[in-house]
């Protein structure tokens, strides 16, 4: 039922004098409240206007009620009316008159029993957060206050309730003692998600509204403070600017909207944020699958044993897949890994990449509809091939690999999958940095041609780094590759002579002190970098022997005076070998130190 529906009902029941007592039913936060609010700001009705409205959250007993009524009487900010002054006037009196018969009677709750007739007299009572009043607050007590005022005073209630609590009959006394004893009509509150978010939302200008409220409506959220957390975490996490293009706009706010609502519970029977992560991503996902060669099926039964409706749930958000996006965002809403910084940086590659983005967007569209849509018309599919492949720039080799091997099963799909490959190679040429693409989790194969040509590119990239480019990422890395240990094989006496006195300040003390510390190691570095250390040593030799009398000799001694193998500047031959084997000895119980501090 609309909002406008349950509106012009509820309208109905409130202007039939006859109904004492009406009940508003309806699931958790979803604009009950809100509902007859707008009722009673919009009615011209004296009695709707002036109505009393009571919660009872907290509530420990039935005094504490007949107080919270006297309190919802009293006049606000200096109005007065001919009841508030007439309940006043009683109240006073009263006071007056319990004093005489004993001083305890000045307690708020018993001059409280005295007031509420008055207050209550031919008025009209809402009644909320019924399921959330104390467990001392019995409902029998709730139920003979209505019933009490309903009969004697003329007073007309409406109860509003949520059916979450009071959900079926044989599982909730306290609704059923309501429905039979006291509720004479009962109206149902099932307003729409995007209704919800109208209200969560109001603004129309707001940022990512309209993505959001697709999302929301996918999810078929409609607690309104679940939807007002998911929308400030949109804002939250992309910028209040709004300025950001649809495309990544789709790829962004349904997760956050997703994750947001998990997080609170809002979805029943939802999948877990471990799911939605994780969501064809790495080697079970989507693209995995059409990639795999093989493998073994009980494997991938077990990979795809999760309920059909989290994935019917994720197709509706448009969500084909989950990146480190998404990790981060789980991260953010559940353990507290407030990496707000990470997450901007992934949606600012998105939109430095949009192009990309909207590239992938597509192939996963193509995959889908290659899959699932087994009625369309082959010529239609040709069609989506023939535009990815002019969009192939955009694609990493392996998506492109799966693509060619998708489209060969097509009318012509020979040719489509070359065209397809040719155009990779074509921009493949034309990348500054061609060697970035590397294996992704689970080995998936690469198309041969493709494979062929990275593995080209990257053999010509490990071939021309220097042993200054080496030093360097050993010392800014912990660690190396192929490129640094080919390097470093590679390089001469020369080399190293070469690049010491080509060095300026502080490349020049990195330089030399990471390459000290590699000779300092020598047998533990020998098996990556053969004989680089030696090398290292006789190129320090060489300087030492020319530059004897400046600063550059100078400190070539004091830095081998200082370090673990002091005797080996001086020429020794057979002797210097010796030295370096026995300060390997003497460092073995340090194997892992890789670089000294500069």
């Amino acid at each position: 039922m609309t909002i406008e529906h349950s509106k012009a009902q509820l309208i109905s029941l409130i202007d039939n004098a006859d109904l004492k007592v009406i009940a508003l039913t309806g699931a958790w936060g979803t604009g009950k409240t809100h509902l007859w609010n707008e009722i009673r700001k919009e009615s011209e009705d004296p009695i709707v206007k002036g109505a009393r409205y009571v919660s009872l959250f907290g509530l420990k007993d039935i005094n504490q009620l007949k107080l919270k009524v006297v309190q919802s009487a009293l006049p606000v900010g200096g109005d007065s009316s001919s009841l508030t002054e007439g309940l006043m006037k009683t109240w006073k009196a009263s006071v007056d008159a319990l004093k005489k018969v004993h001083p305890g009677f000045l307690a708020l709750d018993e001059l409280a029993l005295v007031a509420v007739p008055v207050a209550l007299r031919d008025r009209f009572v809402v009644i909320d957060d019924i399921e959330r009043k104390h467990a001392s607050l019995s409902v029998d007590e709730v139920l003979g206050f209505v019933n009490e005022y309903s009969q004697n005073f003329g007073t007309r209630f409406l109860l509003i309730l949520n059916s979450d609590q009071f959900s079926a009959p044989t599982d909730s006394p306290l609704w059923v003692a309501f429905r039979e004893k006291v509720v004479e009509e009962e109206l149902r509150f099932t307003p729409t998600p995007g209704e919800a978010f109208e209200i969560a939302v109001p603004n129309l200008n707001s940022p990512y509204r309209a993505t959001a409220k697709t999302a929301v409506d996918a999810c078929g959220i409609t607690n309104i403070r679940v939807i007002r957390k998911a929308y400030r975490l949109v804002v939250q996490l992309l910028g209040d600017t709004g300025d950001m293009p649809l495309g990544i706009q789709a790829r962004t706010v349904p997760s956050i909207v997703l994750i947001s609502a998990l997080a609170n519970n809002a979805i029943k029977d939802g999948p877990t944020l471990e799911y939605v992560a994780g969501y064809n991503r790495g080697p079970s996902d989507f693209l995995s699958r059409h990639l795999r060669q093989g493998g073994d099926a009980s494997k991938e039964k077990s990979e795809e044993s999760t309920p059909a409706a989290w994935k019917v749930l994720l197709s509706k958000l448009e969500i084909n897949s989950s990146d480190e996006f998404e990790e981060l965002v789980v991260g953010f809403v559940r353990d507290g890994r407030h990496d707000a910084r990470a997450i901007e940086a992934i949606v600012q590659g998105y939109q430095h990449n949009e192009n990309r983005t909207e590239a992938r967007n597509l192939a996963r569209a193509f995959f889908e509809r290659s899959v699932w849509y087994v009625t369309d018309c082959d010529d239609d599919l040709v069609d989506d091939a023939v535009k990815l492949i002019a969009r192939v720039a955009d694609l990493d080799p392996y998506t492109v690999t799966a693509l060619g091997k998708q489209m060969f099963d097509l009318p012509g799909g020979a040719k489509l999958e070359n065209d397809l490959i040719d155009g990779w190679l074509v921009h493949f040429a034309t990348i500054a940095d061609n060697t970035e693409f590397g294996e992704l989790p689970g080995h998936q194969p690469l198309h041969p041609r493709l494979k062929a040509a990275i593995d080209k590119a990257r053999d010509a990239r490990i071939h021309s780094a220097t042993v200054v480019d080496a030093i360097k990422h050993i010392h800014e890395n912990n660690g190396w590759g192929h490129r640094e240990e080919a390097a470093m094989r590679a390089a001469t006496i020369d080399d190293f002579e070469t690049a010491m006195r080509t060095l300026k300040g502080r490349d020049f003390k990195l330089f030399v002190l990471k390459s000290l510390d590699i000779l300092e190691q020598h047998e533990m570095y020998e098996k990556h970098f053969g004989q680089a250390g030696m090398n290292f040593l006789e190129a320090c030799r060489r300087i030492v022997r020319a530059e004897e009398d400046n600063r550059f000799g100078r400190l070539l001694r004091t830095l081998f005076a200082e370090s673990k193998v002091p005797a080996l500047l001086a020429e020794g031959g057979v002797e210097a070998e010796r030295q370096v084997q026995t300060a390997v000895d003497c460092n073995a119980a340090v194997p892992g130190r890789l670089s000294p501090a500069p």
